[in-house]
């Protein structure tokens, strides 16, 4: 559904729309929501969102697209957003809202429908990419028109024709000088197995004009598109044609009868010749649902894997940090399913593991490797083993779960060398141990001596209930205390603005690198309080993720600011601003975040 802005604004209709790729999902399913801005009408600041009420923010990503239509140069910017339902019923997702020379414009609220799935880690949906851009040698092509204008548009073509057999090309172009086609190579996936989508377009080599290739939305799948498109060139009845293959790796995320719409190719035409368009069949995939029977430990996995674990050394001692590298490599959704998740005891401090994931595809196939590193603090001296980690995937080749893991490994953590504390004798007359014998009450001649009228006295029984207040106060000090100990996501929120205080005034003594420190204490900051990982997010994917938290549009153009700032400061070397407003500003930032985090 396109939804255009509100009436008050009728004037300009098409500068801001917003759609769903679906009206109805499981809780298995991600939801993308696309707002399109039209460039034309000049600069307009980015999209803001509405609280998104009954969903996770998963991710964001932006394209841009420039049209010419009768010598007339359109450009519009898309934000892509990623949402997973977390509620079931009627959802709304309220206005998306830009600002142009003042003047707010809106979409309509998107009512979408969300039914109870069937418990399967939920995969990512495909993800917005730049199409590639076929290309007619002699011609400029529409990359390069692209990239002078500032665009990143990649899969340029570069001279090189590899021949076809003209025995494997189809009948059709006896009789056609221009030709698409589509296919896959599995029309039959389980849910998350890949799937090669191969477009193909053919045309005479001395064709002239532009061709421009407009991709499927290839809506229900996640994406990954081969780095470099194909050129080949064969003779057919005496013509020399060129023929551009581009293959792009899809994973399904429904289950059901799946239709791929066609895929376009727009040639303007010249002096000479007229313009044209041309379209694959739809092709439609019917997808498979995982069988049932997944281990307890399965994140998603699609594919063949298999999982390695080692450590940055075997020997350390207490507070002496070590690193966790595992390696899940294989053939597969590598990029789309969970972490497995494992138990360190408790001689160990862990941290939060960091990810990244390295891919390639080749021939349809994504293969490539997932590193998981995790840092580990030992607690106290001994020999120590980190057991085994499991791994679970389904393999679609023998349609079954399979399960691998690490082997386990042995690290000797020797004592830091500090003294420990010192035992005191309980016959030492001048300390008190702690372990030391009750001494007996010996009675007070003054409090003998007292009048029987103290104990009409308020303060009396006042002092007489201090016990109790203090008794009640260390059990709920003692709760709070095992609640943090129990909870380390709580207790890093809760010290979070005190550690960012403290590295602020760190970096106000000494700091070479000032500006960055001051963006890396915000990032570490808002991680802490969010209890995950923000590094590495685009300012526009840290903005919508505040705002999924509830965090007021306000204090998230404060953060941007400030992120700005540090940016700024770190690459442009004639930049300067007074560190002591920035301090100021950053920490005024952090104490109005306590507030709403």
């Amino acid at each position: 559904m396109t939804l255009l802005a509100w009436p008050a604004y009728a004037q300009k209709p098409d500068i801001v729309t917003a759609e769903v790729d679906r009206s109805e999902l499981t809780t298995d399913e991600y939801l993308k929501l696309s707002v399109k801005i039209n460039l034309d009408y000049g600069s307009i600041t980015e999209p803001v969102l509405p609280p998104l009420d009954g969903f996770d923010f998963i991710g964001t990503s932006t394209s841009t697209s420039m049209s010419i239509v009768n010598g007339v140069l359109s450009t519009q910017k898309m934000f892509h957003y990623t949402l997973h339902p977390t509620d079931l019923g009627e959802l709304v997702i309220g206005p998306v809202s830009v600002t142009l020379n003042g003047q707010i414009y809106s979409t309509s609220p998107i009512k979408v429908n969300v039914i109870q799935g069937n418990g399967l880690p939920p995969t990512q949906p495909a993800a917005p990419s730049t199409s590639g851009l076929p290309s007619v040698p002699g011609f400029p092509s529409l990359s390069g028109l692209l990239n002078s204008f500032g665009f990143n548009i990649p899969n340029e073509y570069d001279g090189h024709v590899e021949q076809l057999d003209p025995s494997s090309l189809p009948s059709e172009l006896l009789v056609n000088d221009f030709l698409v086609e589509a296919e896959v190579d599995n029309p039959s996936p389980y849910m998350g197995e890949q799937v090669a989508y191969t477009f193909r377009y053919f045309r005479p080599a001395d064709s002239a004009g532009r061709h421009t290739y407009q991709e499927p939305e290839f809506t229900g799948f996640w994406v990954h598109r081969e780095s470099e498109e194909k050129q080949y060139g064969t003779q057919v009845a005496s013509r020399d044609i060129r023929m551009t293959e581009i293959k792009t790796v899809l994973l399904p995320t429904v289950v059901g009868e799946v239709e791929i719409e066609p895929a376009v190719i727009t040639s303007e035409g010249d002096i000479f010749s007229r313009g044209f368009t041309i379209q694959t069949l739809p092709l439609k995939i019917l997808v498979q649902p995982l069988p049932d029977g997944a281990p307890v430990d399965f994140t998603g996995a699609v594919g063949n894997f298999s999982i390695s674990a080692d450590v940055d050394k075997n020997e350390t001692k207490v507070n002496d940090a070590v690193t966790l590298n595992i390696t899940i490599t294989g053939e597969g959704n590598l990029e789309t399913f969970a972490d497995p998740e494992w138990q360190m005891g408790p001689q160990w401090r862990a941290f939060d593991s960091q990810s990244a994931t390295s891919i390639q595809s080749q021939d349809g196939k994504l293969a490539g490797a997932r590193s998981i590193n995790q840092v580990l603090v030992p607690t106290m001296p001994g020999n120590f083993t980190i057991p085994a980690i499991q791994f679970s995937f389904f393999d679609p080749q023998s349609a079954s779960y399979q399960t691998t893991s690490t082997n386990p490994i042995d690290i000797r953590v020797e004592s830091d060398g500090q003294p420990l504390a010192p035992v005191v004798s309980e016959d030492d007359p001048t300390t008190v141990s702690s372990v030391g014998k009750i001494r007996p009450i010996k009675d007070s001649p003054q409090l003998n001596s007292l009048p029987s009228l103290l104990t009409r006295r308020v303060g009396f029984w006042l002092l007489w209930t201090l016990p109790l207040l203090l008794l009640v106060g260390q059990s709920g000090w003692h709760k709070r205390k095992q609640y943090l100990m129990n909870n380390p996501e709580a207790k890093r929120s809760q010290k979070a603005a005190k550690k960012a205080y403290q590295a602020l005034k760190r970096v106000d003594i000494n700091s070479s690198d000032y500006y960055s420190s001051v963006g890396r204490i915000l990032t570490t900051y808002i991680s802490d309080k969010l209890n995950r990982s923000v590094a590495g997010l685009t300012q526009a994917e840290l903005s919508g993720l505040l705002l999924a938290q509830g965090v007021n549009n306000d204090l998230v153009e404060q953060v941007r600011t400030c992120l700005t700032i540090s940016e700024i400061g770190q690459f442009a070397p004639t930049y300067q601003m007074n560190t002591k407003e920035v301090h100021l500003e950053t920490k005024s930032l952090i104490a109005e975040f306590e507030k709403v985090l």
